[in-house]
């Protein structure tokens, strides 16, 4: 349902857009998702994360970009749906992709000039850091057999991004399971 202008929920993510994209980005439309079925599906998995981490289920409001329409009403009516996720542009592998600015978010949906900026409450959970995929030892032993022959730059980067995108299908790095953050300081 749409925000009316000045409305209270209005103002907050219009400053908020603003203060996080600077004063010159133009705030066409704020609509609040009044899906009962998604909120009382959130809520469960929220409760779910929270008993599974001490009671903390670090909810956090995160950003997520897109420049389809249809997208974004998919995203609405039934959730983030982790099966249409592809392995383009995706730097940790399959996944759903929030932000905590939304100037990140935005970059990814920047191909059209009206884009939908999606305000999403997540539960996080514990946070789980995993090394980007160009330290994993496949790849670095891929990146020691090019420098062996004499490649022109530009067909070096394309063999690497088709390696990572060759790794990114291997299960095992498309998990984010590995240490706590706080079990590697």
């Amino acid at each position: 349902m749409e925000c009316r202008t000045g409305s209270r929920d209005y103002d907050l993510i219009k400053a908020r857009l603003e203060q996080e994209m600077g004063n010159s980005t133009m705030v066409l439309k704020v609509e609040i998702n009044a899906n009962v079925d998604l909120l009382r599906r959130y809520h469960l998995e929220r409760k779910k994360v929270a008993e599974e981490n001490g009671g903390d289920a670090n909810e956090v409001w995160l950003w997520h970009a897109t420049s389809s329409n249809g997208a974004e009403k998919s995203i609405v009516k039934n959730g983030f749906d982790l099966n249409r996720c592809g392995l383009d542009f995706e730097y940790y592998g399959a996944g759903t992709y929030l932000a905590p600015d939304c100037k990140l978010s935005n970059r990814y949906a920047a191909k059209s000039a009206t884009r939908s900026m999606l305000l999403v409450r997540v539960a996080c959970g514990k946070i789980f850091e995993r090394p980007p995929l160009h330290h994993s030892p496949e790849f670095q032993s891929f990146v020691q057999q090019l420098a062996s022959q004499q490649l022109a730059p530009g067909h070096i980067k394309k063999l690497q991004l088709e390696k990572t995108r060759e790794l990114l299908r291997v299960p095992q790095h498309r998990s984010s399971r590995r240490l706590p953050l706080a079990a590697r300081r």
